[in-house]
């Protein structure tokens, strides 16, 4: 018996124990959260309970996505290209290098998440917030503490939300 109750978490049934029903909770990810003795309690309310319980993890998942994204996958192409500002990215090439840029950190937070919204929410933020980098509206410590603090933003919505 298998049955998903929401886009960020996955619940399969294991079995039915004593104290009720066993189940087992999957990040959209994939990634085992947890073996859940639900008892008699609906399966809602344990899936909040455990969002909650693993929101550092979750919050560090995503911020490994973003080192990922920021760094080893941004490469020289992109971050040469994705600025208007810049003699190469002045063509009209920079919203196509920014918004795949943009697309890539996407991916790691509907991948760690499961929310297709949070993907969506995360490309937004991450194009203005690179924008206004490359606008020189910020500088470097201000983008990432921006990008760390959207991360904490979504585990905040995942709590409050889901």
């Amino acid at each position: 018996m298998s049955d998903q109750y929401s886009i960020i978490l996955d619940w399969v049934v294991e079995e039915y124990s004593e104290s009720g029903l066993v189940a087992r909770l999957t990040a959209g990810s994939g990634v085992l959260m947890g073996l859940v003795d639900v008892g008699d309690r609906g399966l809602n309310e344990r899936k909040s309970e455990m969002i909650q319980d693993h929101a550092v993890g979750i919050l560090f998942a995503l911020l490994i996505g973003h080192a990922l994204a920021d760094y080893p996958l941004q490469g020289d192409f992109i971050a040469n290209f994705k600025s208007y500002k810049t003699k190469l990215g002045k063509e009209t090439v920079w919203p196509y290098v920014l918004g795949s840029h943009c697309l890539i950190h996407a991916g790691f937070v509907w991948v760690i998440t499961g929310s297709m919204m949070l993907a969506v929410f995360e490309l937004a933020a991450h194009f203005v917030i690179d924008m206004l980098k490359c606008g020189g509206k910020t500088n470097f410590h201000i983008d990432q503490w921006l990008h760390v603090l959207c991360k904490v933003v979504w585990v905040i919505i995942l709590i409050v939300v889901w």
